[in-house]
Order: C-alpha cells, then structure tokens, then sequence
C-alpha cells in the first residue's frame, strides 16, 4: 500500500514529516478554515436577509470546503497518530508501528530466508497541476513480498514507491539473497495485503528485468492504466456497495422523498408564485440544490456500472413525491393557483441539472481512463 514517506536513509523510511512541512500544512488547515467561516457567514447573512438563491449559493461553497477542511485537517493529524518506519535491512523486511496516543508499539521482520519471492507491480497516483488545467497519473511500484511465516502458512507485505533508482535498489537486495523477482504491468493499486492471499496466483508476471525501468517506474501518463481486480475482489466489492446500498443509500433517498412530500403538502404552498412557477425570493433553488446533491450521493453517479436512465429515474420519483404533497395540500385547501405548474418548472431544472452532472461523471471517467 502507497503511503505518505519520506526518505530517512539508504533504503529507510518515514511517514514523519519535516517541521517546515508540519509548518506549511497547519498553514494550510488555517487558511482553509478562514475560507470555511468566511462563505458560511456570508451564506447565513444572505440567508438571513431573505435572498435564497444567493444565501443558498454561498453556504453550499461554504459547506463543501468545510469537507474540505475536514479532510485536510485528518491528513494533517495522522502522521501524529501513528509513526510508521519501514527499512530493507541486512536480514530483511522490517516495519514499526507506534501508537502516538497510547505509546503502544509494534515491530516486525520478514527475513530473506523466509521470502519465496517477490513480484513488482504497478500502481498509479493522480497528480493535479493546478487550477484550470488537467493533471497526470505518476506510475508507482508496489513491491509484494511473498513469504512463509514459522507455522508454514503463505503471508504477504507490500511496499510502495515511485522511485525507479530506489526500486533498483531493492530489486538488488533482493537478488543477492536469492529471491527471484518478477514484475507485472497490472495496475495493482486497488489489491491490499489481504487480497493477495487469492488475487496473487491470478496476477500475470514474468521475470523482471533489472537496469531498464520495464515498468515505466516515475514516469507520468496523461490517463490512468486500467486497475486491475481479481475476480474475487469483484465480487467483494460489488456485495459491498451492495451493503452500502441497503444501510445507507437507500433509507436516504427513502426520506429524500418522504421529506419533498412533507415539503409540497405543508411549505411550498406559502412560497410565492411569478409567472407560472416560484419566484425567485422562494425556497424554491435552496431546496433544489439540496435534493441535486441527495440524488447523486444515494444514486451513486460515480460509480461505472450505474445505469444512463438512473438520474431521471431518482429525478421523476422526487418530483412524484412532490405532485403527492401537493394532493394533499389541495385536498385541504391549501394550494394556491398555480402550484402544480410551479412544481413542473422546478422539476425540470432538477432533471436538467442532474442529468448533467451524471454526464459530466461519465466524460470525467472516460477522460481519465
């Protein structure tokens, strides 16, 4: 597994950042926060003031670098956490582990007589170039240590790194113990350590030629190498989000629908109507944003195998719920004139906008591919 390190010395290494590195990453966590308080006071103050659209704008901005932050700040904080060290040294394989909070620590060595052999397969990193341009995929290596432990049983490690001369350098170590190594062009940046205990035996490899970088080790791609996954891995994954699917997902889009009809029957009735649908000082682009990002988080528009008619499908269902509020509402003498036709024009900015942004998830994957 690729982890954040830092070379420490010949063959050593470290997840410790430096302190200017610890420096210009709280920099950042405080520059963001700013950011974050800034758009959420603006949004609120808008909000306040009675412009919906504008507050709504803002505060949706505002929200999404509080994500931001939040991922920042968990990035920042985890080197602090854990101390991780991983060295080839004369005897082997060694990593330490250290539980900064508990001071609990763990240490461990897989000895080049217990190595069966090693496989070098490749990984991949997206690396943006900034603002308004498209990044690059950096080829990393894994390094996958086949090896058995004291009761018999086949076990595995996995390093990684996106130096060609560091991987040299191992590769060297490894041959003057002994070990055959091979390499494979599969993207194996998706196979954990665990995976390998079936993925392994299904990776195809030949015997890797030192001196000539094969792999293409630190060179950069405009598009990503396909990742390659196990068949069982597949399966993994798929009962997976499957699981996710049943426990999240769907409860959401079940309240999505249940909280738009609430909506129709006790609220949008009292929002202003202009010329055949709501004006713009409603609720109306508020609540349209909101069920946009609901849809696409419990629809999963990401996901590859997600069907092209899915967005209209969650779109035409919110909308339905949305007609059933409005029944109720004019079945107690609720409904102003016109509500229903507000509810159409409003519904067809929520397909419109999802649609696109389901197409913009398709070109983006085929981009990157």
């Amino acid at each position: 597994m690729m982890v954040e390190l830092r070379e420490e010395g010949r063959l050593k290494y470290s997840n410790q950042p430096s302190r200017t590195a610890k420096t210009l990453n709280w920099g950042l966590v405080g520059l963001m926060g700013a950011l974050v308080l800034g758009f959420l006071g603006y949004g609120v103050f808008w909000l306040i003031k009675g412009d919906w659209v504008v507050g709504s704008f803002i505060t949706v901005i505002g929200l999404f670098l509080a994500g931001m932050l939040w991922l920042i700040f968990r990035i920042v904080r985890m080197p602090q956490k854990v101390l991780l060290r991983y060295e080839l040294q004369e005897e082997g394989y060694y990593t330490y582990v250290k539980q900064i909070k508990t001071g609990e620590e763990s240490e461990h060595l897989v000895p080049f007589t217990q190595m069966q052999e090693v496989l070098i397969g490749r990984t991949t990193r997206y690396q943006p170039k900034g603002e308004g341009s498209i990044g690059f995929y950096v080829i990393g290596a894994n390094i996958v240590m086949k090896w058995v432990d004291e009761e018999g049983h086949i076990q595995y490690s996995v390093f990684g790194l996106e130096n060609p001369d560091e991987l040299e350098a191992w590769v060297t170590e490894f041959r003057k113990h002994g070990i055959p190594v091979y390499g494979t062009e599969a993207n194996v940046k998706f196979v954990r350590v665990e995976n390998y205990q079936t993925a392994y035996a299904e990776l195809p490899k030949a015997e890797y030629e030192p001196g000539a970088n094969p792999l293409h080790i630190g060179s950069r791609e405009r598009r990503d190498i396909p990742a390659w996954i196990s068949p069982d891995m597949k399966a993994r994954m798929e009962a997976e989000e499957k699981r996710r699917d049943k426990r999240l997902f769907r409860p959401v889009f079940l309240g999505v629908t249940v909280v738009n009809l609430i909506l129709a029957a006790a609220w949008m009735p009292s929002w202003p109507i202009s010329d055949g649908s709501f004006a713009d000082n409603s609720a109306s682009t508020a609540v349209t944003l909101v069920n946009v990002g609901l849809l696409v988080l419990t629809g999963a528009y990401w996901r590859q195998r997600v069907r092209w008619y899915r967005s209209l499908l969650d779109s035409v269902v919110v909308i339905a719920a949305q007609f059933a509020g409005a029944g109720i509402a004019a079945l107690i003498e609720n409904a102003p004139a016109g509500l229903l036709d507000s509810i159409v024009v409003e519904g067809l900015l929520l397909v419109g906008i999802s649609a696109v942004l389901f197409v913009i998830f398709r070109v983006v994957r085929w981009i990157v591919k």
